[in-house]
């Protein structure tokens, strides 16, 4: 509005210079150096130092806006001075000028200039009220929006909260029909109910009590076996000749004591009673497996 009040000013000066024939100013400018061309270059650049400065109230040197509108300005400082070299070689060609007409003509062109420039502040002075009445109804609108917004998400997450419940209900029923439905489509015929094996299936004990009946008599071979080679004893003249390679002289007889005879009868007896004994387990083992053998295929034909 001050740039709009201003050009008004200069442009009521204008014209009422004009209007009173006001003496020709000896330091006019000549109007080809002035020409529309020129004012608008002059307007844009003016126009983007504008923007220039702005920027860099904000950016640095570097922000590529601030690169581009200083290219820019050289771009039309150098198409003003080309414009004004024109302008210099057009008025040189038309020789001197009448210095009463020339000041009227700058006037008048001034005067356009004036208006134009009038037209354009009017124009942006009406654009920028509209703007500025366009947020001050944001100011009022922008808080109810968010308000509005507010309780909108707060009303949405107790509904979808609920319709979440709801779905798992309905969930919940429909897998309980289909339940219903198949246990009334179904029917379940037991052929043979399950029991319980009297008899297991493995190991087969008979075979395997055999197995360590026979291991157990091995051991014991072997173990006697290695005792012997442990501690060997010679018991014959035969034996005696063939390891050391000598004759034989004589030989004496085992002549046996009571008490001789006694440890003697003592060791086959412990033999004995442990071979027995061995056995009769075995045995025992043995008559049992079959005895639970034909108990349980007695009580298995009875309650089949």
């Amino acid at each position: 509005k001050l740039l709009l009040s201003e050009a008004v000013n200069r442009g009521s000066e204008l014209a009422n210079q004009l209007k009173g024939g006001s003496e020709v100013d000896p330091t006019f400018a000549d109007p080809f150096l002035t020409s529309p061309a020129l004012a608008a270059i002059d307007a844009r650049m003016q126009s983007m130092q504008s923007r220039l400065d702005e920027l860099l109230v904000t950016y640095t040197d570097r922000h590529p806006d601030v690169i581009n509108i200083r290219k820019s300005l050289e771009d039309l400082q150098s198409r003003r001075e080309v414009e004004v070299a024109a302008a210099a070689e057009q008025r040189a060609a038309m020789g001197p000028m009448d210095s009463g007409n020339a000041y009227q003509a700058q006037m008048q062109l001034a005067l356009v200039e004036s208006e134009a420039q009038i037209a354009s502040l009017r124009t942006r002075v009406g654009e920028y009220e509209k703007r500025v009445a366009e947020l001050g109804k944001l100011v009022d609108t922008v808080p109810e929006v968010e308000a509005e917004l507010a309780r909108l998400n707060r009303d949405y997450d107790i509904q979808k909260s609920q319709y979440d419940q709801l779905v798992a209900r309905r969930e919940q029923a429909r897998l309980g029909q289909q339940v219903s439905q198949a246990a009334d489509d179904v029917q379940i015929r037991i052929i043979e109910p399950a029991r319980q094996p009297l008899v297991p299936t493995k190991p087969n004990r008979i075979l395997l009590v055999s197995v360590v009946f026979a291991a157990s008599l091995g051991v014991g071979a072997v173990l006697a076996f290695l005792l012997s080679q442990i501690n060997p004893r010679i018991f014959s003249g035969n034996e005696l000749k063939s390891l050391v390679n000598v004759p034989i002289v004589g030989q004496v007889s085992l002549l046996s004591g009571p008490q001789y005879r006694h440890q003697r009868v003592m060791e086959l007896a412990a033999f004995s009673v442990g071979i027995l004994g061995l056995t009769a387990a075995y045995g025992v083992l043995i008559a049992m497996q079959m005895a639970n053998v034909n108990l349980h295929s007695y009580v298995s034909n009875i309650f089949g």
